[in-house]
């Protein structure tokens, strides 16, 4: 398996369905959680970088569905949700906030000193239905 860095145009859409994605994700989370949603503490960093991407990029991308609130902070429009300060947000709190701009399910992975790559955290909200890895929460 080769691993490659994706130009964030090319992963992050949005689409007619989003509304319904956003909110039948929350749903999920809520009944499911760590099932759907979890990460280890060595997977905080990368949630928190992946959380400051997302504001930074979505209002530059989608100016009609997302605005930047003071410096680290982002509006849903199409929600009317408000996240003000994001900076210092981590681990499952920074995935939860995630799952609140975007659609996507995200699966985090590290090389540890063994050189193998293990999942340290993630939001699969909607997995496919032949898969269980929605009702597992990590270990």
């Amino acid at each position: 398996m080769a691993h490659q860095p994706m130009h964030i145009n090319d992963w992050i859409e949005i689409d007619s369905d989003y509304t319904w994605y956003i909110h039948e994700k929350t749903r999920v989370i809520n009944e499911q959680g760590k099932h759907v949603i979890d990460s280890l503490p060595e997977n905080d960093d990368a949630c928190n970088e992946l959380l400051e991407l997302l504001v930074n990029w979505l209002p530059k991308r989608y100016p009609k569905l997302f605005a930047n609130i003071g410096k680290d902070g982002i509006w849903n429009k199409v929600i009317n949700e408000r996240f003000e300060h994001t900076k210092d947000v981590y681990g499952v709190d920074a995935l939860k906030i995630i799952s609140r701009l975007v659609q996507d399910d995200f699966l985090m992975a590290r090389e540890r000193e063994d050189g193998h790559i293990y999942f340290v955290g993630g939001l699969v909200a909607f997995p496919g239905e032949s898969s269980d890895l929605g009702r597992r929460s990590i270990k």
